[in-house]
């Protein structure tokens, strides 16, 4: 039922609520029984990819611009950064170092960040804030459980730090957050 809505979602172009919606199915207990899951949130993330190009007529920028382009291309390392959007989709309740993260793409540290970065636009800890606060916000408006329990449920013990990047990403506090989308859903009907 929650693929299906997340079909639905990719049907009327809501490709960031359908990637939320795929990514709870993904990293559900029954996540690994139901490969149309993992199909379905690999179309979205098929979809939801928007890449400019920038064409530089100085010499000495055109080898690095090549360089960077070959690490937006290359299959392999888009195989290494999904490999690590779904350990850190998995893992969203625990700590996550860069190290764990480097050993699932098999990088560097360095080469690991570069790229991630040509991959995704953001730093790798950029991305796990962002992927700890869509969880966080969904959450918030499908349960009733309390700020504590999501927090900890998105891998944060410092409800300070939490409620900071909570803000900075969502531009209110978690409790308004909540109330906002209740009474969005109860005008609904």
């Amino acid at each position: 039922m929650v693929n299906s809505y997340a079909v639905e979602l990719i049907e009327h172009d809501r490709l960031s609520e359908a990637r939320n919606v795929s990514l709870v199915a993904v990293s559900s207990p029954l996540g690994p029984f139901y490969p149309e899951w993992r199909e379905t949130l690999l179309d979205v993330r098929s979809k939801r990819k928007q890449r400019s190009t920038i064409t530089l007529s100085v010499p000495e920028f055109q080898q690095g611009y090549e360089q960077e382009e070959a690490l937006v291309d290359n299959p392999l390392q888009e195989a290494r950064v999904d490999a690590v959007i779904d350990f850190m989709t998995a893992n969203l309740h625990k700590n996550i170092t860069l190290d764990q993260l480097c050993q699932v793409a098999s990088l560097s540290p360095s080469q690991f960040a570069r790229v991630f970065k040509s991959q995704t636009g953001l730093s790798p800890i950029t991305y796990l804030i962002k992927l700890r606060m869509e969880k966080a916000g969904h959450l918030l408006t499908t349960t009733f459980r309390s700020v504590k329990e999501v927090m900890a449920m998105v891998g944060y013990g410092n409800r300070h730090h939490f409620l900071q990047l909570f803000k900075r990403h969502f531009n209110t506090t978690p409790t308004a957050y909540r109330k906002r989308a209740l009474r969005q859903r109860r005008n609904r009907y």
